[in-house]
């Protein structure tokens, strides 16, 4: 169902008015993705193949954190924030989403990109010269890239699609967020009282299923299309954290360092054993579905509602 039009702001003289706004917008959405790694100072993480021995202190500032431990961190971030850009998109009045969404993906766009060179400026004038260098270099900046790609496809879904295929960049954009709201968590680890701090993560450990049962919620269910959607929001909430978690141990692994191939044998390991049982990830999905149910009813209570007493519309 397409929502109507806002006659205050669906207007030809809005449209005129306001549509540049979706650039700086989609620009600032990134940022505010940015916005864990900001808070920390931006100190590039110390470096294996740095040139010089250098303190933690002494490292440059960077606008990511260019280190093959902070790639999941990367990935959510850059599209935690293009997620931001396609749900201001959304909220606009629905004639201007066209156009809204590609200003909002060009601000954002220009934002990834300025972080993107002026990080790779500063890690190449650091790193020792050498084809391992290079290797991790490119490495790190194709990782970037996928996450920008990633960014795009949840933005734009989320934009300009109907429900069901809005669902599934929804569900990108808060899966990314799940991980952008536990590096807070953490970065508060050392300003909170200990209880406090596990009760914290403790709900970042759930927001995931959360927040993906309440996009599903959203999308509704009684269609092909919408049932279509729920299995695979299901599927990307099984099937990212683990991918993620997998990367993050092969990428991180000192010993695997150089080894790509080794480096995919034991990050497959790891992914098959977080889609297992022993992965815990069917209580996740539980939780999603049981999140999914109850918002379900709940619209469908307020519809029914609203329909029983049209006065009130």
């Amino acid at each position: 169902m397409m929502p109507s039009a806002n006659p205050l702001t669906d207007t030809p003289q809005f449209r005129r008015m306001f549509i540049w706004m979706y650039f700086p917008l989609g620009f600032g959405a990134v940022f505010i993705g940015l916005l864990p790694w900001i808070v920390t100072g931006m100190r590039l993480p110390l470096q294996n193949l740095w040139a010089i021995n250098t303190l933690p202190e002494n490292m440059p500032r960077a606008l990511l954190p260019f280190s093959q431990y902070q790639l999941p961190l990367i990935l959510a971030m850059i599209i935690f924030g293009m997620g931001l850009a396609g749900l201001a998109v959304r909220a606009a009045p629905p004639a201007v989403w066209r156009r809204a969404a590609f200003l909002a993906a060009a601000g954002a766009l220009g934002a990834c990109g300025l972080a993107a060179i002026q990080t790779g400026a500063v890690v190449l004038n650091g790193l020792h010269d050498g084809m391992q260098s290079m290797k991790y270099f490119y490495s790190v900046m194709a990782a970037i890239v996928v996450a920008v790609i990633v960014g795009l496809l949840a933005l734009f879904l989320f934009a300009l699609s109907r429900p069901p295929a809005a669902s599934i960049g929804a569900t990108l954009a808060a899966l990314a967020m799940a991980i952008w709201v536990r590096a807070l968590v953490v970065l508060l680890g050392s300003h909170v009282e200990s209880p406090i701090l596990q009760a914290l993560l403790a709900v970042a450990h759930w927001l995931p299923a959360l927040l993906v049962g309440a996009v599903m919620a959203w999308c509704g269910i009684g269609k092909v299309r919408q049932a279509m959607a729920w299995v695979a929001n299901l599927l990307l909430l099984w099937i990212v954290p683990a991918a993620l978690g997998a990367l993050s141990y092969a990428a991180g692994s000192r010993y695997l360092a150089g080894d790509l191939r080794e480096m995919a044998r034991v990050g497959m390991g790891v992914l098959l054993n977080s889609l297992g049982p022993e992965g815990g990830a069917h209580w996740t999905l539980l939780a999603a579905l049981l999140v999914a149910a109850l918002g379900t009813l709940a619209l469908r209570s307020k519809a029914l509602g609203s329909s029983a007493n049209p006065a009130r519309n």
